[in-house]
């Protein structure tokens, strides 16, 4: 139960030489009006309320504790793969879970769902007993799973052999479970990361949940997986070529491994099927609001192979515009072949008449660490540099841009992604992993934020990483990032309103779904804060110093208190008393607080002299008890350039 008492002294005289600002009063006021434009440049005109300014602090209170536990090994700034246990058993990481997110709105279908429950649907299946594993094959292929009734050389039985239990082969299933200690010793090698990726994509992947005993399980699990997370919406990318299967002991399907293709070539039974698992799953959970697909190829593709993919694309958004929202290619940008190496096929998706792509673009972009001048694709036929990219996708018109961590060495296309609003897919962990931004302290989102570009989240493949939780995303970004309140609503409701939902789905999906998710979290966050006795959790306060010490007292100033340990005040208030005149006061963080001072008359000072000093106590308990501290600040008669300041009193 805590308050301070500070000496504010009125001092009617000039004071030294002139400067820029003339008065450290003048400097507060201006960087006051500075700080305020850089909030409302980014787009963060959103006023909190009484209740998430609560929860607004308590979060900051976490986040600090966090950083005093951990800033020696601070995890936003190490190898995922040494802090991960941590981040999932921390404060914030629980806190933030209860987060409503929104949309995931960067992933790849198959890598979604964790490799252990993943297994455990396979373990469980009817076909479990015609489960192999690659072993006497090349590097590329070892430990791949998939189903068989006659396997292919080189494949042994996984039911029944205990060198396949489930604890055994799932270490071999994503990347943190095998990465190499060179990649581990070389955070920022992009292409050795991806070479050590690339072999878990296939390892328990699109062969194994093409099984039409798999796929409905499998997706299952995905929904479920996001509402234990408070995502209500999941945009994924995934390819369309009618691999779902069953098996068939029927001796014509010997040459297929026993396997029966049950689809069409455009996939439309595992649509149809994917739809109705998604419906079936709303109605047991009407809070969620539903999963759409963007199509994709790959960037190693032929361009008659790419074409074949759009037009497959344009075909079944077409026939499905409420599932299979848009296009994309996929795959290490490094390394795969440019946009403009497949122009020829993007134009073609163009009416002529409209001037529009008969399906919207969804583009990975901008992937890459590498300047523009240096890296260029692999392809002897296509070389051109990674970041062109950049250009390709503002000109085809994206909707969105995955990744774009390149658009921050391209400030012009970044404004025009600004002044389009084309968001940008921010995947931080991914990224991380990846080689691509190894401290994501120095992650360009950020900036991205701060200058006010639409970003959202995305958690790529966090099954096949290993990392599992989108939550982890969240996590690096809110202490990476210098994240609040505001940015993270701002994050959730922009994964809304910029989905592949039409404008009408988009709205009811923010105000009738995410809003009343959002208002139960700030309502039980809010409940937790308020539960804390804070005089038991942090040191003693005090206050270093405040600012400004001078200037003339009007109504409309106000004076900043810097110190530590303000977190009793989170729920209690600041109440701030100049001479028994109470003015309002306001909790910034733990280390800082803000007083309203009062117009000098409502003192009732008469006799003012050279100088009048008033008492400033602040009370961090709603005014019910004060401590005292003095310090000195003085207010001039006489600005700095020599004019007066007429006395108020």
């Amino acid at each position: 139960m805590l308050a301070f008492c500070v000496c504010l002294v009125v001092f009617f005289a000039s004071v030294g030489a002139k400067t820029p600002f003339m008065s450290e009063y003048e400097f507060s006021r201006q960087r006051d009006e500075l700080m305020a434009k850089e909030w409302m440049f980014a787009g963060h005109a959103m006023d909190l309320t009484d209740d998430e300014k609560i929860v607004d602090n308590y979060l900051e209170y976490l986040k600090w504790q966090e950083f005093m536990a951990t800033k020696d090994r601070f995890p936003p700034s190490v190898g995922l793969e040494s802090v991960l246990d941590h981040i999932v058993n921390s404060k914030v990481f629980k806190t933030l879970k209860k987060f409503p997110k929104g949309g995931n709105m960067h992933l790849h279908e198959n890598h979604v769902l964790s490799k252990s429950k993943m297994l455990d649907i396979v373990y469980s299946s009817d076909d479990y007993e015609h489960l192999y594993v690659a072993v006497n094959v090349s590097n590329n292929y070892k430990w791949r799973l998939d189903f068989f009734l006659n396997p292919p050389q080189g494949w042994e039985k996984v039911k029944g052999n205990p060198k396949y239990t489930k604890e055994k082969l799932l270490p071999h299933m994503h990347l943190l479970g095998s990465m190499t200690e060179y990649a581990k010793e070389n955070p920022t090698n992009s292409g050795q990361r991806w070479k050590e990726t690339n072999p878990m994509f296939s390892r328990l992947g699109s062969k194994v949940i093409a099984n039409a005993n798999i796929k409905e399980k499998y997706l299952q699990g995905i929904l479920d997986a996001a509402v234990e997370e408070n995502v209500q919406y999941l945009e994924t990318r995934t390819s369309i070529y009618g691999r779902l299967y069953v098996l068939d002991p029927d001796p014509k399907y010997t040459s297929k491994r026993g396997k029966r293709y049950i689809d069409t070539s455009d996939g439309e039974l595992e649509i149809q099927q994917s739809i109705k698992t998604i419906d079936a799953f709303i109605k047991k959970n009407p809070h969620f609001i539903g999963l759409r697909k963007i199509a994709n190829s790959f960037r190693r593709n032929t361009m008659k192979g790419m074409y074949a993919d759009m037009e497959k694309a344009v075909r079944m958004h077409l026939k499905y515009p409420n599932y299979i929202a848009g296009f994309d290619m996929v795959g290490e940008e490094d390394r795969g072949n440019s946009l403009l190496y497949f122009m020829e096929d993007f134009l073609k998706l163009y009416d002529n008449a409209t001037g529009e792509s008969r399906v919207p673009f969804y583009l990975h972009n901008g992937e890459t660490n590498w300047p523009d001048d240096l890296l260029t694709a692999s392809n002897a036929n296509d070389p051109v540099g990674t970041l062109q990219n950049t250009y390709e996708a503002v000109l085809l018109g994206a909707k969105r841009v995955g990744h774009g961590l390149g658009y921050f060495k391209h400030p012009y296309l970044l404004d025009l992604l600004k002044q389009h609003q084309t968001a940008i897919e921010v995947c931080p962990v991914s990224n991380q992993l990846l080689g691509y931004t190894a401290d994501l302290r120095n992650h360009p989102a950020i900036n991205f934020i701060r200058m006010g570009v639409p970003v959202i989240l995305g958690a790529d493949d966090p099954a096949t990483f290993g990392y599992n939780y989108f939550t982890a995303d969240w996590y690096e970004a809110f202490m990476g990032w210098g994240l609040r309140l505001p940015d993270l609503k701002k994050l959730a409701i922009n994964s809304l309103h910029y989905s592949a939902m039409t404008t009408k789905e988009k709205v009811s999906a923010i105000n009738e779904k995410w809003k009343p998710a959002y208002s139960k979290f700030i309502a039980d966050i809010k409940r937790e804060a308020c539960s804390i006795d804070f005089s038991n959790t942090t040191n003693e306060p005090f206050i270093a110093r405040i600012f400004p010490r001078e200037g003339p007292m009007k109504a409309s100033s106000k004076v900043h208190v810097f110190g530590r340990n303000f977190e009793q005040a989170i729920c209690q208030g600041v109440v701030c008393n100049f001479d028994n005149t109470v003015t309002s006061g306001s909790y910034v963080s733990g280390q800082q607080l803000s007083c309203q001072v009062p117009d000098f008359k409502s003192l009732g000072k008469t006799d003012v002299g050279e100088s009048v000093s008033v008492r400033l106590r602040v009370s961090l308990d709603g005014g019910a008890t004060f401590r005292s501290y003095s310090s000195q600040f003085t207010y001039v008669s006489q600005l700095k350039d020599g004019t007066s300041e007429p006395f108020i009193g």
